[in-house]
């Protein structure tokens, strides 16, 4: 919707959807080859997670009155960086996940916290 509004094309609007899913992949195959040599996996994670502070430039940039094509543009740019560094931090995470939580509780824990989000979309929902 954004890319469509600022541009007036409609050829735009998969571009961002895609790249997220293609940026995030590749970032989680690059970083996935090099974890086992981190030694501080959570700093890393929190280093990399940081990064995500540059979508903060999106809102900043709309207020500027810049040219419409300039602002999908840069948003492009910087929404492809934040996916590719999103796919370096979801392993790290998920290391760190599994290696904190017992085995035998993973289940429970996936579990209570997908019902939390369905009893939230309800209340959502009925409002």
């Amino acid at each position: 919707m954004f890319v469509t509004t600022f541009t007036g094309s409609m050829d735009l609007a998969g571009l961002p959807a895609s790249m997220q899913l293609v940026l995030t992949s590749v970032g989680q195959i690059i970083v996935g080859s090099f974890l086992p040599r981190f030694k501080y996996l959570d700093g890393f994670a929190h280093k990399i997670y940081s990064t995500r502070f540059a979508l903060l430039l999106i809102p900043v940039m709309l207020f500027l009155r810049l040219n419409p094509h300039l602002v999908v543009t840069l948003f492009i740019i910087i929404f492809g960086f934040f996916s590719f560094m999103d796919g370096f931090t979801i392993v790290p995470w998920t290391d760190i996940y599994t290696r904190t939580i017992p085995p035998e509780k993973r289940g429970r824990l996936l579990e209570t916290g997908l019902h939390s989000v369905e009893l939230l979309v309800l209340q959502v929902v009925h409002l």
